[in-house]
C-alpha cells in the first residue's frame, strides 16, 4: 500500500500526515437502520447507526434488527481508521403489504433525512405485486433517483412474491435499467418446516 495521506479542508490540501494511510470510506450496500420487522424494530436509528459507522472509521455496519450496541456487547469489535472521504450508507425501504412503494419511500426518508450524518441512498422493497407497483418503480427511478428494487422469495404472506411476480418485478427492472436484488430462500419450505412440532 502507497502512503498518500493528506488532510483535506474545503477541497485543498491543508496537511500530509506521514505514517499515516489514507483510507477511502466504503460503501456498506445493506444496512436495517430504524427498520421495522415482524413486530420488532432494529435497535439503530438512523441517527445512531450512521454515528457509529462514522466513528468507527468503517461503513460495515449490518446490523440486522439485533444493532451495533448489541454486536458490541457481544464482542464485535469495529477497526477505526482514519479517513478523508464521504461514507455512503444503503439502507432498505420495506413497504408492508399493499403499501405504496412511493409513500414507504417518503416514510424512510422522513425517519433518516433530520437523522443521517453521512451520504446515504435506498434500495426499495418489491413487496407485493399489482398494476400500480410497475408504475411506482418508474416514479422511483425516473424522479428519485431509485436504481436498485430488492424482492423476497421468503416471509411468505409478509414479502414474498411468487414466481409470477417475481418475474415480473425482474421485467420492470430491466426495462428501467435498475438493478434486481433477491433474498433468495424458499418461503413455502419455511413455512412449512416452521409450523410442525418440534418432536
Amino acid at each position: 500500500m502507497q502512503d498518500a495521506d493528506v488532510y483535506i479542508e474545503d477541497g485543498v490540501i491543508a496537511a500530509l500526515a506521514k505514517g499515516r494511510l489514507v483510507i477511502p470510506g466504503g460503501i456498506d450496500t445493506h444496512t436495517h437502520m430504524q427498520l421495522p420487522f415482524m413486530g420488532t424494530s432494529a435497535i439503530d436509528d438512523f441517527y445512531t447507526g450512521t454515528r457509529a459507522a462514522l466513528a468507527g472509521g468503517t461503513t460495515m455496519i449490518n446490523d440486522f434488527y439485533t444493532g451495533t450496541r448489541a454486536a458490541l456487547a457481544g464482542g464485535t469489535t469495529m477497526i477505526s481508521a482514519l479517513t478523508m472521504f464521504t461514507l455512503i450508507i444503503l439502507d432498505f425501504v420495506l413497504p408492508s403489504r399493499n403499501e405504496s412503494l412511493v409513500e414507504a419511500y417518503h416514510k424512510w426518508r422522513a425517519w433518516a433525512d433530520p437523522k443521517v450524518c453521512c451520504d446515504y441512498s435506498f434500495h426499495v422493497g418489491v413487496t407485493w405485486w399489482g398494476p400500480k407497483v410497475t408504475q411506482e418503480m418508474e416514479e422511483l427511478c425516473q424522479v428519485h433517483g431509485i436504481n436498485s428494487f430488492k424482492m423476497f422469495m421468503a416471509y411468505k404472506d409478509v414479502w414474498q412474491l411468487n414466481d409470477t411476480e417475481l418475474l415480473h418485478a425482474f421485467d420492470a427492472c430491466k426495462r428501467l435499467g435498475a438493478l434486481a436484488l433477491v433474498h433468495a430462500e424458499n418461503g413455502d419450505v419455511i413455512k412449512e418446516v416452521s409450523s410442525r412440532d418440534a418432536d
